[in-house]
């Protein structure tokens, strides 16, 4: 179960510790705590030194093999119980124990296929890596660092206002984290609830459902039968095989021209002076086929946001931090810069917080 740890454990994971056991391999960190201890125990000591209280001073110096193996036993427990902590450990077992190697599908990038549930068009990301994060961008989008993921299913284009009405007239509008998933207060909320049914303005349709909450976008992708992306797939997603490069399409500032290569929808308070969201598909997709990577509506991902995590992110399929206050959107909005719309600008904010330029898309993983 995914818990959120509470109490003397949420203050215990809320710093960094000496064994540093956040990067790959697990194995590797094994190693060097046993070449850690094995130094130790060879080191000689300058014992006029060491001060012991009176009850041990007078016993045998002697080396206890049994107790020296306890206490490596202890240490080597501790270690993969912290794995199992950020839910690594057993991904990893099974890759070890497994007697047959995990399925892989070899498809091309940008084959699709339907999601039965609502649907969405899903374009495949193919396994591989990429540089995640900028050195020319704010601090949290550094260090660059290598990140290498397994293949993965992402919606072609943000979840529109109909899909998500097909949801509540399902599920209803439940509360998580104290607020509804989808906020009805705001004035310009295209979505509402006319006796027993949700129904969404037609002229709104096709535009990306806004005002909904980290925890009702992970509500609708679970309903669906997918997950939210992880902020690694995102970015992996948004850069369409470019690595390097501030935007989807590459270098070249965005601008507000419909179905240009380079297009979006944002804000520069000249020609692009943009006042609401506008439908889906509207620009040229990036090179895996992908809609409004920038711009339109910022998107949840699954990840929990931590300002250092690129420093200490493992390199294979990243899960994001284990705990914080505070959930990653990506993309930029209608009312964001150009500069916010780059594909490593990071965002966050309280998973309950909703806001009419924040939406979503789900993706999935290969079966």
């Amino acid at each position: 179960e995914n818990l959120e740890p509470a109490g003397a454990m949420k203050l215990h994971l809320s710093s960094r510790h000496w064994l540093d056991a956040y990067d790959p391999s697990w194995e590797s960190h094994l190693k060097e705590l046993a070449k850690s201890i094995s130094l130790i125990l060879e080191t000689k000591l300058d014992e006029k030194q060491i001060k012991l209280p009176p009850k041990y001073s007078k016993r045998p110096r002697k080396l206890n093999i049994k107790r020296i193996l306890l206490v490596i036993g202890m240490l080597l427990t501790a270690v993969l119980v912290g794995l199992l902590l950020q839910g690594r450990v057993p991904q990893l077992l099974a890759q070890k124990t497994s007697s047959s190697q995990p399925v892989t599908l070899n498809l091309p990038a940008g084959s699709s296929q339907v999601s039965p549930a609502d649907e969405m068009v899903q374009v495949y990301i193919p396994q591989g890596s990429f540089l995640m994060g900028s050195e020319s961008g704010v601090i949290n989008e550094r260090p660059v660092h290598m990140v290498d993921l397994d293949g993965f299913w992402m919606d072609e284009h943000e979840v529109t206002n109909s899909q998500f009405v097909a949801f509540l007239n399902d599920q209803g509008n439940q509360e998580e984290g104290k607020s509804p998933w989808l906020n009805t207060a705001d004035e310009i909320q295209p979505i509402e609830l006319v006796g027993d049914t949700w129904v969404v303005e037609p002229v709104f349709s096709d535009h990306p459902v806004v005002n909904v909450s980290w925890y009702g976008a992970r509500a609708y992708c679970e309903w669906a039968g997918r997950r939210l992306p992880t902020e690694a797939e995102w970015e992996k997603a948004a850069r369409g095989s470019l690595d390097g490069k501030n935007y989807p399409w590459g270098d070249s500032l965005p601008v507000c021209e419909n179905k240009a290569e380079n297009g979006a929808r944002f804000d520069d308070d000249l020609e692009c002076n943009s006042r609401g969201t506008t439908s889906i598909m509207n620009y040229a997709p990036n090179g895996y086929g992908l809609y409004d990577m920038a711009g339109n509506v910022w998107e949840w991902v699954s990840d929990h946001y931590l300002s250092y995590y690129y420093f200490i992110s493992p390199e294979e399929n990243p899960p994001g931090p284990a705990i914080g206050l505070h959930r990653v959107m990506r993309g930029g909005g209608w009312f964001t810069d150009s500069y916010h719309a780059r594909v490593s600008y990071r965002e966050w904010d309280q998973p309950a917080s909703s806001f009419n330029v924040v939406g979503f898309r789900c993706s999935d993983s290969l079966e």
